[in-house]
């Protein structure tokens, strides 16, 4: 008689700039997380969980009924989704909710949802009476790749996106394959994959040697494809954004530059589509730079083809595509640089030569018409 084959879990250490992350990936990655809260700190007492509005009702009130049963008096918080909830005005929304709940730095701090809760989760947790223990829940496999190690930068007003940051903090991930979405269809999972790809081009070949061989797993869903690529695309991002060395935390900005950019150009598309696409981009400039081999170029475009990544259509001019390039470096930065890959596992900031930024962009907007 055949035996049923337990789904993967895997248990691993994150690296994080201010610590590090228990990240829990797999199939029932939820199961045991009311006995990991209860040693999350000192002594359970109180916590508040800031969940996005989306998120099902049943499993917020799961989790809250494994904290309550480990001994937390638990309070709920419920936030905006995605974009509308990495703000300033979020994040003091969640300070006030705290105070009410008179949480201490000794408490506990839970998001879930999407990236959105989490990062702004992150911003209020480092803060929070010296620093509160923060742990994730998340709902969609984008929040799980990548706002457990590098959350998105808040928001302060609608001319100043994206520019008030914080590193990853938190102290736990449970990155439950069970209660998300991760088929094709599903825009966050496909999301995740294109990350996949961005963090195998900053590691190594070994890495993108990996993703490449599980291509169709990946595509297709396989829950322990998934969770143990997703754990070894977390941990990677976790080591870049801890890195000593400028370079190479600005690394994890492959194709996500381009992408920010030119969202106010392609407008009710795929974002992953987008970051593939910036992907792509990055890596024809750098094969004209002399930097990026060809073949190395090839490999990237056939690998977010196997993982069933399309392209965006934009009815955009040159001059308006790098004009959007430059308002999102300048953004940050008074030095126009895009990443570029300069081979399979070295990623960095870049100058570019304003005529050949030029021809590749008419090449891209004539290309990408619709």
């Amino acid at each position: 008689m055949s035996q049923e084959v337990e789904p993967t879990q895997i248990r691993q250490w994150v690296s994080l700039p201010q610590g590090s992350l228990a990240l829990r990936v797999g199939s029932g990655a939820l199961s045991a997380f009311g006995a990991e809260m209860r040693t999350a700190v000192g002594h359970p007492q109180k916590c508040v969980i800031a969940h996005s509005a989306s998120a099902a009702e049943d499993i917020v009130e799961l989790l809250k009924r494994d904290l309550t049963t480990v001994g937390f008096t638990v309070e709920k918080c419920e936030l905006p989704d995605g974009d509308e909830a990495a703000t300033l005005n979020v994040a003091s929304a969640l300070f006030s909710a705290l105070a009410e709940a008179q949480l201490t730095g000794d408490d506990l701090l839970l998001a879930v949802g999407d990236s959105g809760v989490m990062s702004v989760a992150a911003f209020v947790a480092q803060s929070w009476c010296g620093g509160v223990s923060l742990s994730l829940v998340p709902l969609d496999l984008e929040a799980a790749v990548l706002s457990s190690v590098q959350p998105r930068a808040l928001t302060v007003s609608p001319v100043q996106p994206r520019t008030v940051t914080c590193p990853g903090v938190a102290r736990f991930c449970f990155v439950d394959l069970d209660v998300m979405p991760v088929d094709q269809d599903d825009e966050h999972a496909q999301f995740a994959r294109a990350l996949m790809v961005t963090t195998a081009m900053a590691e190594n070949v070994t890495e993108f040697s990996h993703v490449w061989d599980t291509a169709e797993d990946l595509r297709e869903g396989n829950a322990d494809a998934l969770a143990e690529q997703i754990a070894s695309t977390i941990k990677v991002r976790g080591r870049l954004t801890s890195s000593t060395a400028i370079a190479i935390r600005q690394s994890v900005n492959y194709g996500l530059d381009f992408m920010y950019a030119m969202e106010q150009l392609v407008l009710n598309q795929p974002r992953s589509a987008l970051l593939a696409d910036g992907l792509r981009f990055a890596a024809r400039i750098s094969v004209a730079k002399g930097d990026l081999d060809i073949d190395d170029m090839l490999a990237q475009d056939e690998l977010l083809e196997k993982l069933g990544i399309g392209s965006v259509t934009c009815d955009s001019s040159a001059e308006h595509m790098i004009a959007a390039l430059k308002a999102e470096c300048f953004r940050s930065t008074n030095r126009f640089m895009i990443v570029l890959p300069l081979d399979i596992s070295r990623v960095r900031l870049s100058s570019i030569d304003e005529t050949l930024l030029f021809e590749h962009a008419c090449a891209w907007c004539e290309a990408h018409r619709p």
